[in-house]
């Protein structure tokens, strides 16, 4: 069964994380990344199914340069709820993070850089506890 852009709308918004995750799951999506520069996520399923969906219309120009402690500590301030989308966002692209991708399946968010290199992981399977 293939998810369809609503479906992923519908239950995008919602602020328990491990929610999202189990319900996107149930829907088939296997990991979704989101860049930075272009403000967009892309939703990934089985069979190569994809879909793309326009987030607030953050469109950011990140630096080159990473800064691994700084990105880790932004991380933890979203988790706790100190920081809103947006502003981590931001923080992400000035520290040098171009794209995220969390993979559902490995329970984990892979942060890049301006080379496409992992700059930070997250594991997040602790949601689940």
């Amino acid at each position: 069964m293939s998810f369809t852009l609503p479906q992923i709308e519908e239950i995008f918004d919602k602020n328990n994380f491990a929610v999202l995750v189990r319900d996107l799951k149930r829907l088939g999506v296997l990991s979704y990344e989101y860049n930075l520069q272009i403000g967009e996520y892309t939703f990934y399923g089985a069979d190569g199914h994809q879909e793309v969906m326009k987030s607030n219309g953050l469109e950011l120009v990140p630096v080159e340069k990473t800064d691994t402690v700084a990105i880790q500590q932004v991380v933890k301030k979203f988790q706790n709820h100190d920081l809103a989308f947006s502003e981590m966002a931001k923080e992400l692209a000035s520290l040098g993070i171009f794209s995220w991708e969390t993979n559902l399946e490995k329970l984990s968010v892979e942060f890049f850089n301006h080379k496409g290199e992992v700059a930070y992981r997250e594991v997040f399977a602790s949601v689940f506890d």
